[in-house]
């Protein structure tokens, strides 16, 4: 089960055989950096007020390379903060996947259940300088009754 919660860019993934564990995920920011680690004008300050758009895709008919899995996409439209007036079709996916059972992947990697995947897909975006990267902000916490709840903040993503 996935609760979206509220209007924002934050959702929960519950473990399908036990609903007092879970993984909250939210999107923070997406800053561009240039080649010598300072921040640009190009940038998401925040996911929280973006157009944006959930899918999930479970069932009994849900696979990833063969294994079962719940599928959540988050998809965000014309991202970039108005700093910047010709990056208005840049646009942010995030799929989840959340693997139901043991399986083997197509590159021979072995994926256990109850894994979690990310996919990010960042479309268009107006680098000012063909040597900056991006570097994404996500916060993960994690429910789990038989230890102490635990939070970590994922620093980056570079692409």
């Amino acid at each position: 089960k996935v609760d979206y919660l509220g209007q924002s860019t934050q959702f929960r993934i519950y473990h399908p055989n036990n609903r007092k564990q879970s993984l909250k995920i939210k999107m923070s920011n997406l800053i561009e950096f240039n080649s010598t680690d300072h921040e640009t004008d190009n940038k998401v300050s925040s996911f929280a007020s973006l157009d944006y758009d959930w899918e999930s895709i479970e069932g009994a008919n849900t696979f990833y390379q063969n294994i079962s899995v719940i599928k959540n996409v988050y998809r965000a439209y014309d991202i970039l903060d108005d700093n910047n007036n010709e990056a208005d079709d840049v646009d942010f996916n995030l799929t989840t996947i959340f693997f139901k059972e043991d399986g083997e992947l197509e590159n021979g990697d072995l994926i256990l259940a109850n894994s979690v995947k990310f996919n990010v897909d960042i479309t268009n975006w107006p680098f000012l300088d063909q040597d900056n990267y991006l570097k994404l902000c996500i916060n993960l916490n994690t429910r789990n009754p038989d230890s102490s709840s635990s939070s970590s903040d994922s620093d980056s993503a570079d692409t």
